[in-house]
């Protein structure tokens, strides 16, 4: 649970963000939000650290927004722009402890691990600010003002694991807030079942994790490590989705609407179906990012009578990318290609099946609640094996390895 002090430092800062969004407009509206954030960053974290993380994060965010306004004139800007966060996250994610002891000892030789809020928020706040320099280039958006765009970077209750949201939605809800109604039941419904989740249904699932289950010390059935993926994937998910959830109802007594992440993913009767349902965002910025622009290049390279093999390509690079951003180990790009196998695999199956059956065929088998239920299990049962490898790093796989010889 929380601790008492923070628990009152979120509820403070719950009331000043609301009334400097609802009782405000405009200019007046962003450099009170923002100034609401950084405060309660620097309460939230030890000061000895936060004040430097502070320092540190609004420095990058700084010479990030100062390219910004160029990126829709200038090819170099653009690249700049882009190229910043993603060597911010690269420097805190692959040579953390040694920045850590440079920046709070003066020397590389005393190392420690960030905190690990910063480290899963950084992550988040480079997709953000990635989706938001394609915006502009592409014109869609007008570059922010600079406290405009600290309001919406540094929105607390985002900022930690998503969702990674888009600034023309959050530009739209701040505006309307102090013309809006606070939605007292919404928020409370999706925060109390963000807390049972989050804190006591993820609580009693991280016994049945490999930690919990398998690494005591006794002796284990082969069928054990099965139960431990499943464990852990149940427990990432109320983990996650409940966290999502306390986050969407703060923002909304707050006035900002959030995106959902998160939709009924264990109904998904395939791996690409569960990639549209499980971390909602994520999954759609790796799309608008990667996928669609790699298949778009391939396209004409390949030619359109090889479509499956361009779609095969893009797919495997997709998720071999989305698992290099987990972390570096070689666990996390098995989880890749493992994702990259089951959505391949789900979608030449579905070709086959259309190309077979004809439409009307390939609808009925949709509709069959056999074929529907069947695809629910092997789908949870693919995604449960899939947590070993994603789940334990290469000593921990080690490990696994020596008790079920």
């Amino acid at each position: 649970m929380f601790e008492p002090s923070v628990l009152l430092i979120l509820i403070l800062y719950v009331a000043l963000a609301a009334l400097a969004v609802r009782a405000f407009q405009g200019s007046v509206q962003d450099i009170l939000l923002a100034a609401v954030n950084a405060l309660g960053l620097g309460l939230l974290l030890p000061w000895a650290e936060g004040s430097v993380y502070l320092i540190v994060y609004g420095l990058f965010l700084l010479a990030f927004w100062s390219t910004l306004s160029k990126v829709g004139r200038s090819d170099a800007a653009y690249f700049l722009t882009i190229s910043l966060p993603l060597a911010m996250l690269c420097c805190v994610k692959y040579f953390g402890t040694e920045l850590v002891g440079i920046l709070e000892h003066g020397s590389s030789v005393e190392q420690r691990t960030p905190p690990f809020a910063v480290m899963i928020g950084l992550s988040f706040m480079v997709f953000r600010l990635i989706k938001l320099a394609v915006a502009v280039r592409n014109h869609r958006i007008e570059p922010p003002t600079a406290a405009h765009f600290f309001a919406f970077t540094c929105f607390l209750p985002t900022l930690p694991v998503g969702p990674i949201g888009e600034l023309a939605r959050f530009s739209l809800s701040k505006a309307a807030a102090s013309h809006a109604a606070i939605p007292w039941g919404l928020a409370a419904e999706r925060i109390l079942v963000g807390a049972v989740k989050y804190f006591f249904l993820g609580t009693i699932l991280q016994l049945v994790t490999f930690e919990g289950l398998l690494f005591d010390g006794n002796g284990h059935a082969p069928v054990e490590i099965f139960v431990a993926g499943a464990g852990y994937y149940l427990y990432i998910y109320c983990n996650f989705s409940g966290f999502c959830d306390m986050a969407i109802g703060v923002s909304a007594l707050i006035g900002i609407e959030v995106e959902e992440n998160f939709d009924r993913p264990f109904t998904a009767r395939n791996l690409s179906e569960l990639w549209r349902r499980w971390h909602i965002t994520l999954g759609t910025f790796m799309s608008e990012m990667i996928f669609m622009p790699l298949a778009h290049w391939l396209g004409p390279r390949i030619g359109r009578r090889l479509l499956p093999l361009t779609v095969s390509v893009a797919v495997v690079v997709t998720f071999l990318l989305l698992g290099l951003w987990h972390g570096a180990t070689w666990n996390f790009v098995a989880f890749g290609v493992l994702q990259s196998i089951g959505v391949l695999a789900s979608y030449h199956w579905g070709n086959l099946l259309r190309s077979t059956l004809g439409v009307q065929g390939y609808a009925r088998y949709l509709r069959h609640r056999g074929v529907l239920w069947s695809g629910r299990v092997l789908t949870f049962a693919y995604m449960a094996c899939s947590c070993i490898v994603f789940a334990n790093d290469p000593a921990h796989l080690a490990r696994l390895g020596s008790m079920f010889p």
